[in-house]
């Protein structure tokens, strides 16, 4: 078992970037798609998305510069580094019988991972858990997911914020994933005003809300990045147009405005979908990939910059989902 000792706190406005800018950086991590086995070895710098990419982008690259060595983390289901003022880590785990148990297994070792490190402050999570819809009323999977997760935040989380987050079904077979992006400054935290925020939905929803926030932003007012979550065709606390594809991309797009606005409305640089960017589109069904590409590049999205990934979506009736990372100002 690795050690991860705290590292003096830096400035995170400084290094993490969505390409190299000054020729000192080097690949902070690459994230790729799905192939070959689950136990495939990675490099430390590689992370395995556990979706099949369906198009686009064969793969995500961020970069850093200017904040020392790496600090490896190889612990048993932890694997990541932390760099300066950043923590990247995944945590894998086999789920048997309900994920309530895996995920509050899976953050409460997270969470503890954070506080030693010295990076407590999380910017955003990503989550995979395969068969996400199976089951009924609050027994289904993602639900069940949502309660174990909120225990272990309950026990352990010590910050007055919602970190972003995605949160979808990976391949059959995968168990749960979730990845972590971490600091030692906190985010300022954004909401949609179109959405119902998804820590307040009702019951309906389950037992436990989903406990996110709808995007986060991090770094000096020159050098912002805006990590936003996974955002569907949701108004409200609402899903439409379940019978459209076409219609729920465009509704994802009126909600990434509003977010935009939202941002702008701060005194930031107003992000557009041309900035500087990463972005996963996350489909249902494959076979919608050329109307989703059609709307989605009528809209001025990057398709070089755009990963296409076939999951499915936290809500049975939502076919397509959209996260990403922005650099504002550019």
């Amino acid at each position: 078992m690795s050690s991860v000792k705290p590292l003096p706190p830096t400035d995170p406005a400084k290094g993490l970037h969505l390409s190299p800018t000054t020729g000192d950086e080097v690949p902070l991590a690459r994230f790729q798609g799905a192939s070959g086995t689950a136990s495939e070895a990675l490099a430390r710098s590689t992370f395995r998305l556990p979706l099949l990419p369906v198009s686009g982008a064969p793969a995500e690259d961020w970069f850093i510069g200017g904040q020392g060595a790496a600090v490896q983390i190889d612990r048993e289901g932890l694997r990541g580094l932390s760099v300066g003022a950043w923590l990247l880590c995944e945590a894998t785990r086999p789920v048997e019988g309900d994920p309530q148990t895996a995920a509050r297994q899976i953050y409460t070792d997270l969470l503890a991972l954070l506080d030693e490190s010295g990076h407590p402050h999380v910017v955003k999570f990503w989550n995979y858990l395969s068969d996400i819809n199976a089951g009924e009323g609050d027994e289904e999977r993602y639900k069940q997911f949502c309660v174990g997760r909120g225990e272990a935040f309950d026990a352990a989380w010590r910050q007055d914020y919602w970190p972003a987050a995605t949160g979808v079904g990976s391949e059959a077979g995968e168990g749960l994933r979730v990845t972590v992006l971490a600091s030692c400054k906190p985010p300022e935290i954004i909401e949609n005003p179109r959405q119902v925020s998804a820590f307040h939905y009702p019951r309906q929803y389950g037992p436990k809300s989903p406990g996110f926030s709808r995007a986060a932003l991090v770094g000096a007012p020159e050098d912002r990045l805006l990590f936003i979550s996974g955002t569907a065709a949701i108004v409200g606390h609402d899903s439409l147009h379940v019978a459209s594809v076409e219609a729920q991309v465009d509704e994802t797009l009126r909600n990434w405005t509003s977010l935009f606005d939202a941002v702008a409305e701060r005194g930031e640089p107003r992000p557009s979908l041309s900035s500087e960017s990463r972005y996963r589109v996350y489909l249902r069904h494959p076979e919608h990939l050329d109307p989703v590409r059609e709307r989605l590049e009528a809209a001025g999205l990057p398709l070089d910059q755009t990963m296409f990934l076939r999951a499915d979506i936290c809500r049975r009736e939502l076919l397509f989902e959209m996260d990403g990372v922005l650099a504002l100002g550019t």
